[in-house]
């Protein structure tokens, strides 16, 4: 099938922060890559527009990063993506897009874990896919909680 090239183009994506590291257990019977995969994955997101209407998409996701992480993995890492929109483009049109935008942002921190745990002795670790429907919703609860917090 041939793809159509769409109006939401990714011009970079670059890592600003990244952390991995193995934590041991004394139990043996810890499956450390299983355990893992059981944790869950924190995602955060926010969006800048730039004058020239351009927009910088930051993303983080944190596995077990915690101060007291448990066995397995303990993973962060937070990345940016710079997008544009082909100048057709309404205001709507654009605003439909940036979801997308958010996505492939997930979607290239997903790759950068699975390589860099690639070289570690667990093994490559890639995270679930993500509802983004509930990321969504859940980011939107988050900045409501914190307006009203806010007054």
């Amino acid at each position: 099938m041939i793809t159509k090239k769409s109006p939401l183009i990714l011009d970079s994506f670059n890592i600003l922060n990244s952390k991995c590291e193995i934590i041991h257990s004394d139990d043996s019977s810890i499956d450390l890559l299983e355990n893992t995969k059981s944790m869950p994955v924190d995602i955060d997101f926010s969006i800048a527009s730039n004058e020239d209407d351009s927009i910088l998409v930051f993303t983080k996701v944190e596995i077990n990063n915690a101060d007291n992480p448990l066995p397995g993995y303990s993973i962060f890492a937070e990345g940016v993506g710079l997008f544009h929109f082909e100048a057709s483009l309404t205001e709507d049109e654009k605003k439909q897009l940036v979801n997308s935008s958010i996505n492939i942002c997930i979607t290239n921190l997903r790759s950068y874990i699975n390589t860099i745990t690639s070289f570690y002795i667990l093994g490559r670790f890639s995270f679930h896919a993500v509802d983004m429907p509930a990321l969504l919703k859940s980011k939107a609860d988050s900045i409501n909680r914190d307006v009203n917090t806010d007054k």
